[in-house]
């Protein structure tokens, strides 16, 4: 399988080499996000794939979106690791926690809908969601 754009194939398992160890899991804080990068099959794979395909020099970027989509797992209530979330069934759960990620404010926009405090984040997750889903 390959992932769309990226041109880099993917094993069924991630080969976590010295360079992406060094890059990107070593130079993680510490704390509870970090180890949801490293628990989580599918966020190594993807971090893999990422940092195949950026290299070191983008190597604070592949660690920004892991800890994105991170976040947004830790902000879900549904048991499991992206394999499970990213199936259609809990698409309004998704939905909700990136809603509480991005913040939702108590104005309402001209047209009555609810006004985001970081709707730049929404975006990102949004397409980090759609590159993660191709990684399956």
């Amino acid at each position: 399988m390959l992932l769309y754009g990226a041109g880099v194939s993917i094993t069924s398992s991630p080969s976590t080499n010295a360079s992406y160890m060094s890059a990107i899991v070593n130079l993680l804080p510490s704390d509870t996000v970090s180890e949801q990068i490293t628990n989580d099959f599918l966020l190594t794979k993807y971090g893999q794939v990422l940092f195949d395909k950026l290299g070191v020099e983008r190597a604070a970027d592949v660690r920004c979106r892991l800890r994105y989509l991170a976040r947004l797992k830790m902000q879900l209530s549904v048991p499991g690791g992206y394999e499970i979330i990213l199936k259609g069934q809990h698409f309004d759960a998704v939905l909700s926690a990136t809603k509480e990620l991005c913040g939702v404010s108590s104005e309402k926009t001209l047209n009555g809908c609810q006004k985001l405090e970081k709707p730049h984040v929404a975006l990102k997750v949004g397409q980090f969601l759609k590159k993660i889903t191709q990684v399956l």
